[in-house]
């Protein structure tokens, strides 16, 4: 589970979900795996509510369908204090923090994770 953080018409949403869901275009992402010579099967848009790319023509439905997983930014901030205290390290409360930013405002992406899909490679075009 990763943190997201969204800003779409000027408005800020938090998410916690599985990265994959962040992955923009599904379409280049499955085009990697055949180009590596993987037998890949036809997408099943059903698993990503039926948007295979997310882009500002797809961005309001797609955030829509994953408000099931938004969070409040006060929830994270008092489940970090309550971790805080007995954290040892960083990686303790490393997943509280976020992974993925998404401007859909300003057509832009960017992501800090040490493991994982890298879903900047797969964002739409433009």
């Amino acid at each position: 589970m990763i943190v997201s953080v969204v800003r779409f018409r000027g408005n800020i949403r938090w998410f916690r979900s599985d990265i994959d869901i962040w992955i923009l275009d599904w379409n280049k992402w499955r085009d990697d795996f055949v180009d590596a010579g993987y037998e890949v099967p036809e997408l099943d848009v059903s698993e990503r509510f039926g948007i295979t790319v997310v882009n500002q023509e797809t961005a309001e439905r797609f955030l829509s369908a994953v408000s099931i997983f938004e969070i409040s930014k006060n929830n994270l901030h008092t489940e970090l204090l309550t971790r805080y205290i007995n954290a040892k390290s960083w990686w303790d409360v490393s997943d509280l923090f976020p992974t993925v930013f998404v401007d859909f405002d300003k057509n832009r992406v960017g992501a800090f994770y040490f493991e994982g899909t890298r879903i900047e490679k797969y964002v739409p075009d433009g």
